[in-house]
C-alpha cells in the first residue's frame, strides 16, 4: 500500500483568522482506488478555538457548488501552534479519480482565535492555480454544526491559497508478477495471490 499527499504542503507566509467557510480545491490524482485516511491543516500562532473539516467532491474546476459530502471529519482539537493539525477519517471513503476534490474549513472564531496560515501567490501545489479559495457564505461558520450533504451555491473565489492538504492511500501496480502465483486459466478469468515462499527460494 502506498500512502501520499493531495493539496497544498506548503506553509502559507501570512495568517488569516478564521470566521468563515473556506473550501479549497483540485482534480483528484489519476488513480483508481484512493482511500481517504486523514486532513491536515496548518495553524499559525493562535489556537484558541476549533475549526471543522470536511472534504468534498464534484462541482466544476471553479466552483464547488452541488459537490457531495464525501466525509465529515469534525473538529480540531487541543491547542498547539505553529504545527500541522491531523484528523483522521473516520469512515474511509473512496476517493474518485480525476473530479474536482474540495477540501472545507469552517470556524466562528471571531478575534483570531484560530490563525490559518495562507499565501497570496499560488505557490506549487495541487489545487487549481486559474483561483484560490472558494468563500461559501451558505454553509455558515458554526465549526460545532455537521457540514451539509451538499455545497450549496453562490460561492466566491478570490486569490488566497490556504496550507490544507488530504492524505490518500492506494495500491499501487504491480510490475513484478515473479511473486504470484497464477490460479486458472485465461478462459476462466485467473486469480493471483502472493507467494513470499518464492522469495525465500522455495518451490
Amino acid at each position: 500500500m502506498a500512502v501520499t499527499n493531495f493539496g497544498q504542503e506548503t506553509i502559507g507566509g501570512s495568517d488569516y483568522a478564521a470566521n468563515w467557510c473556506r473550501l479549497m480545491g483540485g482534480n483528484s490524482p489519476n488513480i483508481d482506488d484512493m482511500i481517504l485516511q486523514s486532513v491536515s491543516i496548518y495553524v499559525s500562532t493562535q489556537h484558541a478555538k476549533q475549526v471543522r473539516v470536511a472534504v468534498y467532491q464534484g462541482g466544476t474546476t471553479t466552483i464547488p457548488t452541488n459537490a457531495t459530502l464525501l466525509e465529515d471529519l469534525g473538529q480540531t482539537s487541543g491547542s498547539g501552534t505553529n504545527q500541522w493539525l491531523l484528523l483522521l477519517s473516520a469512515t474511509n471513503p473512496t476517493i474518485v479519480k480525476s473530479i474536482p476534490t474540495w477540501i472545507a474549513i469552517k470556524g466562528n472564531t471571531s478575534g483570531g482565535n484560530f490563525l490559518a496560515r495562507a499565501t497570496t501567490t499560488y505557490p506549487t501545489s495541487d489545487f487549481y492555480s486559474a483561483h484560490g479559495r472558494t468563500d461559501v457564505g451558505a454553509m455558515g461558520a458554526d465549526e460545532t454544526a455537521a457540514f451539509s450533504a451538499t455545497v450549496p451555491s453562490g460561492g466566491v473565489s478570490a486569490d488566497f491559497w490556504y496550507s490544507f492538504y488530504l492524505t490518500y492511500s492506494f495500491e499501487p501496480p504491480i510490475k513484478d508478477w515473479s511473486n504470484y502465483q497464477q490460479h486458472g486459466t485465461a478462459s476462466n478469468s485467473p486469480t493471483y495471490t502472493y507467494s513470499p515462499l518464492k522469495m525465500r527460494g522455495h518451490k
